[in-house]
C-alpha cells in the first residue's frame, strides 16, 4: 500500500494505524539511522505493544527488515510484550490480550525466543505482584507466593519465619517496623540449589514493605497513595525466582524478603527508640518513616552469616534518590569494581537505567548517634547516600555488596520506556541478565572480585 508522506514521517516512536480492505497496518518509526541502537528498538517496540494493548488486538504480524539481526528481532519481541502488559486482575471484565506475534521475513526458530520469554515472564510476575493492592498483598500473601514458587520447583526450597520466630532469632530492627500492624510480618528465605555443584553463592535481597504509612512519623495522605509499590524490591526477587529453573544457572542463589507493613498504632515503634539489630549494633530511631533500611539491616546481617560471594539488595528506599536522578533511573551504590561494571553493562543491555552513585565517607558523620552505634536517618541532604552508608554498617566489608535504590523507576503514572502505568518490574531483567553474564564470566575464568 502507498503511504502518503504527510501521514507518516518515521520519527522515533511514531505509531500510525492504517486500514485497507478489512486489515489494519501498523507503521512504527525508528528515527534517524545514525541514532539506531538495540535499546531504541526495544523502547519503540514497547510503544507499539502499548498501542496494541489499548486497541485490544489479539494477533499481529511483524514484517522484519532483512538487515535486522537476531538480537534485533528478540528486542522487538521483548519490547512488544513488555509494552503490552496490563494489570486487570481485579476488574470485573477482562480486556482482550495479545495472544500471537507472527514474525515474517526471518528464520528465527521458536526455541531462540526462550530467553526473551523468560525475561518477559519474570517481569510480568514482578509487576503483577507489585500492582496487587495492600488489602490483598499482605506479608502472609507474599509468603504464600514464595511457597508456590518453591512447590513448583525441584531446585527451590523456602524457609518462612513468623512473628514469634522473627523475635526469637533477634531480627529486632525488622520487627520494630512490623510491630505496629495487625498483619503479622514474615521473613522469607528462598534457596535455589543447582542440580550440580554451585560455583558461586549469591544473595538477592528485596525490600518488601507491603504498605508504608510512615508509622508514627506519618506520611501526608497524598504521599501514602502508591505505597503498595514499596514492596517492589521483594516482588523483583520473586519474579527472578519464578524463572530460575528455566535459566539452569550453576549458582546457589538465595532470595531474602523481609515482608511487613509499617503502620501507626499503640504498639508501633517510636522516634527516640533504640533497638539492637541482628548483628548486635544498636540503632537510634530518628524517623519511623526511614523504615526500609531497618528491615534490610537484619536481612543483610543474616545473609553475611552464609559467607556469600555477592550480596545485592534492591529497594524503593529513598525519595532523595528520586530527587537526584529523577523517575527513570535507579541509583547503584557499590565500592566493588566488578559489581559496578557488570551491573551497569547488564542494565544497559536490557534498557534499565542505573547510575553509579558515590559512597562519600564524609557523610557517615550524618548517621552517627550520641546514644547508639548508628541512627536510621541522616536528614535530607545526601539522603540516598547516607541510606546506603547505613546499609553498609550491616554488611561484612569482605563481601562484595551492591545496593540499588529503585525508588524512582519502580512504578509510573503513565507509559514510559517499556513500562505501562503502574509497577514496572524494574531491576528484574537487569539481575537476570547479570546472572547470565556472571555464568559466562565464571566459565571463561575471568576475575570477578577486587584484587
Amino acid at each position: 500500500m502507498e503511504i502518503p508522506e504527510n501521514i507518516f514521517k518515521a520519527k522515533e516512536g511514531e505509531v500510525v494505524f492504517l486500514a485497507e480492505r478489512g486489515k489494519t497496518y501498523i507503521l512504527i518509526g525508528l528515527g534517524k539511522k545514525k541514532d539506531f541502537e538495540p535499546v531504541l528498538l526495544l523502547n519503540v517496540s514497547a510503544k507499539l505493544g502499548y498501542e496494541i494493548r489499548n486497541r485490544e488486538i489479539e494477533e499481529i504480524f511483524v514484517f522484519v527488515r532483512k538487515k535486522f539481526k537476531k538480537k534485533d528481532v528478540l528486542k522487538i519481541y521483548e519490547g512488544i510484550m513488555l509494552g503490552n502488559y496490563r494489570f486487570s486482575e481485579k476488574k470485573e471484565k477482562e480486556n482482550k490480550k495479545l495472544k500471537t506475534i507472527n514474525f515474517l521475513n526471518t528464520r528465527i526458530k521458536e526455541t531462540e525466543f526462550k530467553y526473551s520469554e523468560v525475561l518477559v515472564k519474570a517481569t510480568y510476575y514482578a509487576r503483577d505482584l507489585s500492582n496487587t493492592p495492600p488489602n490483598i498483598a499482605t506479608p502472609s500473601y507474599i509468603a504464600d507466593k514464595a511457597k508456590e514458587i518453591a512447590e513448583k520447583s525441584k531446585n527451590i526450597e523456602v524457609e518462612i519465619y513468623d512473628e514469634n520466630e522473627i523475635v526469637e532469632k533477634g531480627f529486632n530492627a525488622f520487627y520494630g517496623v512490623a510491630k505496629g500492624s495487625k498483619n503479622p510480618p514474615r521473613f522469607i528465605h528462598l534457596i535455589y540449589r543447582p542440580s550440580k555443584g554451585a560455583k558461586k553463592k549469591i544473595f538477592l535481597i528485596g525490600k518488601t514493605l507491603t504498605f508504608d504509612s510512615g508509622g508514627l512519623s506519618l506520611k501526608p495522605g497524598n504521599y501514602m497513595l502508591g505505597m503498595k509499590y514499596d514492596k517492589s524490591g521483594g516482588c523483583a526477587v520473586l519474579g527472578i525466582f519464578s524463572v530460575l529453573d528455566e535459566l539452569n544457572l550453576p549458582f546457589e542463589i538465595h532470595g531474602i524478603l523481609p515482608a511487613c507493613e509499617n503502620m501507626p498504632s499503640g504498639s508501633a515503634q517510636r522516634p527516640d527508640d533504640i533497638i539492637k539489630a541482628y548483628n548486635g549494633k544498636t540503632i537510634e530511631i530518628i524517623s519511623t518513616d526511614a523504615e526500609g533500611r531497618l528491615t534490610l539491616a537484619d536481612a543483610l546481617s543474616y545473609a553475611c552469616e552464609f559467607k556469600p560471594d555477592y550480596i545485592i539488595d534492591f529497594a524503593t528506599l529513598t525519595g532523595a534518590c528520586v530527587i537526584a536522578l529523577g523517575n527513570y533511573t535507579a541509583g547503584l551504590f557499590t565500592d566493588d569494581e566488578f559489581l559496578k561494571n557488570s551491573l551497569l553493562k547488564a542494565s544497559e543491555r536490557v534498557g534499565e537505567d542505573l547510575w553509579h552513585m558515590p559512597l562519600d565517607e564524609k557523610l557517615k558523620e550524618k548517621i552517627k548517634s550520641k546514644f547508639a552505634d548508628v541512627k536510621n536517618s541522616g536528614g535530607s541532604q545526601g539522603g540516598a547516600i547516607t541510606a546506603a552508608l547505613f546499609l553498609q554498617e550491616f554488611v561484612d566489608d569482605k563481601i562484595p555488596f551492591a545496593h540499588i535504590d529503585i525508588a524512582g523507576p519502580s512504578s509510573n503514572a503513565k507509559f514510559w520506556g517499556v513500562n505501562p502505568e503502574g509497577a514496572s518490574g524494574f531491576i528484574t531483567r537487569t539481575i537476570i541478565e547479570w546472572l547470565k553474564d556472571l555464568n559466562l564470566t565464571v566459565k571463561s575464568g575471568s576475575k570477578t572480585k577486587k584484587d
